[in-house]
């Protein structure tokens, strides 16, 4: 649901339903197969270390999407204002924060290596 609602409001703003529903599907897709990709590498009692690696595509989410956020924002002309540079500020430090922290945990337990 919450796919769709997405989906519909973006398309609605944009006048780009057909774009905006190639592009949702696209993606839903090739996050299926990155999952797919960790989860058939770890074993199950490996649960944390998946985990950890979920969620720090979840930082890189939360970083991505605060930044597109404030692209879409000063491309259509709209000022940023103080509640929404915070907000961004906010959820790339967070995101960062995040994804930085999984990686070296996974680092930490040997399951990547930084060259």
């Amino acid at each position: 649901m919450h796919i769709y609602t997405t989906l519909f409001t973006i398309a609605y703003s944009y006048h780009s339903f057909h774009i905006c529903t190639h592009q949702v599907i696209g993606l839903l897709g090739a996050g299926g197969l990155a999952g797919n990709s960790f989860a058939s590498r770890i074993n199950i009692t490996d649960l944390p270390q998946m985990v950890a690696a979920f969620h720090s595509l979840v930082g890189l989410a939360a970083a991505i999407t605060s930044i597109a956020n404030v692209m879409m924002m000063v491309e259509s002309g709209h000022s940023l204002d103080g509640v929404h540079a915070v907000t961004a500020l906010l959820g790339d430090v967070i995101g960062a924060i995040t994804l930085t922290g999984s990686v070296s945990m996974a680092e930490a337990r040997q399951l990547m290596h930084s060259r």
